[in-house]
Parts: C-alpha cells; structure tokens; sequence
C-alpha cells in the first residue's frame, strides 16, 4: 500500500471476538506490524465458526479467522507455562 501511516507501529494482539481482530486487521492493513497472540487451549473465536472451507471443520479452516487476520504474524503462547 503507497499511504501506510500506521508504518513502524509495533501491536501486540491478544484479542478475541469480532470487534479486537477487527480494529488489529485494519491496523496491520495501514502498515503497523501486528503480532497475534493466541492460548492453544483458548483459540479465538474466529478459528471455530463457520464458514470453513470445504465445510470440514478445523481451527486452520475458518473463513471469518482468514478474513480478520491478513498481514498479521502469528504466536501461540501457553499462558500457564511461558
């Protein structure tokens, strides 16, 4: 993107839902570097609701979770044992 002005903007995401991966993918979008945090006992939301491709279900298979995390990095973190 030409116009990046969240450029050089470092986010931690650890939310969950709609409204949190929502706002970090619009962040990441305008060029902040967003680094998603997830507990794989906890997944977000997003992983485990429907549509998912090819209707078989999967936390990696999720339409909604491909659409809200897009230029986004990735960590999944046990919170208990860190």
């Amino acid at each position: 993107m030409p116009n990046e002005p969240f450029a050089g903007v470092k986010v931690l995401d650890f939310t969950w839902g709609l409204a949190g991966p929502l706002t970090t993918k619009y962040l990441a979008d305008y060029g902040a570097t967003v680094i998603r945090v997830e507990s794989p006992a906890r997944p977000c939301g997003t992983r485990v609701s429907p549509p998912y491709k090819d209707n078989i279900p999967g936390v990696d298979r999720a339409g909604y979770f491909a659409f809200f995390n897009p230029n986004k990095y990735s960590l999944s973190l046990n919170l208990n044992h860190p």
